[in-house]
């Protein structure tokens, strides 16, 4: 990265502002190859030396400066160059450092304490840890590293503060703490995707749903292994990823930007495939409207979640080229708290709702006393079926059944599924 664009309007109009006999504090730290570039842009500019307002908004001399600078001045001079015109310019600095901080904390607090309320919901009922609730643990883990970054040195660093106004070393900074946060987001999202899955898994244990589920875990553990190594890796050396922006120091990297949008490609289609699995299954309960309310609740969270991988996705593609990280990618960092944390939060919610159903029965009554009758279940079953399939299904059944009662076999085993989700969703 030799130049960052932008709008540099120079020391003329300190002498403007301020007269030629009091030069400002600040003309004298103005990089002389912006000096120059300000003297040809001006002479082929319609404004006067004297008219700082026109000086300020004029697009053309904006951009024969950036030709200019382009060519002549190096980053950090260029830097320099823009803090000094956006004062002279009277443009107040912009800092969201607090807000993106705010939000993080908040997140943080619901999740993690939905994550304490799940342990405490699983040796309170005496309902036993499985490994879902492990890679949950994880999943919270791996963002804590983010959580002390934000609150020790990211408003120091500038992450949320325009470029220009940091000093280089501020900038380094900036970068390696992105860095380390997408090392973070690349750890914590196979985990929660491991922990919604291993839950599904107790949920539906028929064997077809269990190949579904297993090939998707396998899936996202070799997908998360290869796009971490690939994010760790993508800089050699490593500090280069920080360091490059300068245009002063050695090294090389692969396609930082590929790699980010491939690996947010395939989270949001994993998001939503596995929005899918446990829909293909519960939509054949027959629950009252409360209950419907309560799993749209918990599928309302998982969009919402999917939702904000999607919207990180455009944050990645509208920061690939950014010019002014520290400021870019505070939306980019927003995005990836608010998916992983509703992420957590959706996964604890049915715990949260077992623990609900403990002391407030008549409020939250367990699922499975929901179930429907089995003739009522048989038939809106055996309805949906075209006749031939229909037939096969009774070929199959009338194989298993020991009594020759074909309908009866039919009837305990639709109805056994059925009564089985139900019973898992309300104690697992």
């Amino acid at each position: 990265m030799r130049t960052i664009n932008w709008v540099f309007l120079m020391p003329l109009f300190f002498l403007a502002r301020y007269g030629a006999a009091e030069p400002s504090e600040d003309l004298s730290q103005m990089p002389a190859c912006a000096t120059d570039c300000f003297h040809v842009a001006v002479s082929m500019s319609s404004c006067f030396v004297s008219d700082l307002e026109c000086l300020c908004s004029d697009s053309d001399l904006q951009q024969m400066l950036d030709s200019c600078v382009a060519i002549t001045c190096t980053v950090e001079e260029s830097l320099v160059a823009k803090n000094i015109s956006m004062t002279a310019c009277e443009i107040p600095p912009r800092d969201v450092t607090g807000g993106y901080i705010a939000l993080s904390n908040v997140l943080f607090a619901i999740a993690g304490a939905l994550v304490i309320q799940r342990f405490a919901a699983r040796l309170y009922l005496k309902a036993g840890l499985g490994l879902d609730d492990f890679f949950i643990l994880l999943a919270l883990f791996s963002w804590i590293p983010i959580m002390a970054m934000n609150n020790t040195r990211v408003s120091e660093n500038g992450l949320g503060r325009d470029i220009w106004t940091l000093t280089p070393g501020q900038i380094s900074q900036v970068l390696r703490d992105f860095f380390f946060s997408a090392v973070c987001y690349f750890v914590a999202t196979p985990f929660l995707k491991l922990s919604i899955l291993l839950f599904y898994r107790r949920v539906f244990p028929a064997p077809g749903m269990r190949k579904i589920i297993w090939s998707t875990v396998i899936f996202v553990a070799v997908v998360g292994v290869a796009f971490l190594f690939a994010i760790v890796f993508q800089c050699y050396p490593t500090s280069y990823f920080w360091t490059r922006w300068a245009g002063e120091h050695k090294g090389q990297c692969s396609n930082v930007d590929v790699i980010g949008v491939a690996n947010a490609v395939i989270n949001v289609v994993t998001s939503v495939w596995m929005l899918a699995i446990p829909s293909l299954q519960l939509h054949r309960l027959d629950l009252d409207l409360w209950r419907k309310l309560e799993v749209g609740a918990m599928f309302l969270v998982g969009i919402f979640s999917t939702v904000f991988s999607i919207l990180r996705l455009t944050s990645i593609i509208k920061v690939e080229h950014s010019t002014n990280p520290s400021w870019d990618y505070v939306q980019l960092q927003e995005n990836s708290v608010i998916e992983v944390a509703t992420g957590i939060i959706c996964a604890c919610l049915p715990s949260t709702r077992l623990l609900l159903a403990r002391f407030f029965p008549k409020i939250f009554p367990p699922w499975e006393e929901n179930s429907v009758s089995e003739a009522e279940e048989m038939e809106k079953f055996t309805h949906r079926m075209s006749p031939r399939s229909r037939k096969q299904f009774d070929n199959v059944f009338t194989e298993i059944s020991l009594d020759g009662e074909d309908d009866q076999a039919r009837l305990v085993w639709i109805d056994s599924e059925t009564r089985d989700a139900l019973a898992r969703l309300s104690k697992l």
